[in-house]
């Protein structure tokens, strides 16, 4: 557990995900294509209809370096299937 909370609260890794929402939000302005930017950056594939809707939401609330720390935080990119 406590490895869990050290990488959601790392320093590094939230200073990373602002350096990668910035790089997104740099080549592209809506929600939706900073999304789509965003998991082919991080997840190395297209979101699908649903992932991108409910993400969208989530940006648009929370940010966009947010959401990209939720896609470092996922179970998709912490391990290989």
């Amino acid at each position: 557990p406590l490895q869990a909370f050290a990488v959601l609260n790392d320093a590094c890794r939230i200073r990373q995900c602002e350096h990668i929402a910035a790089r997104i939000a740099a080549d592209v302005e809506s929600s939706s294509t900073q999304v789509d930017s965003a998991f082919q950056l991080i997840l190395l594939r297209k979101a699908q209809e649903h992932e991108r809707a409910k993400l969208v939401d989530y940006v648009e609330r929370h940010g966009l370096a947010n959401a990209c720390q939720l896609l470092l935080n996922s179970n998709e990119f912490l391990h290989l299937d």
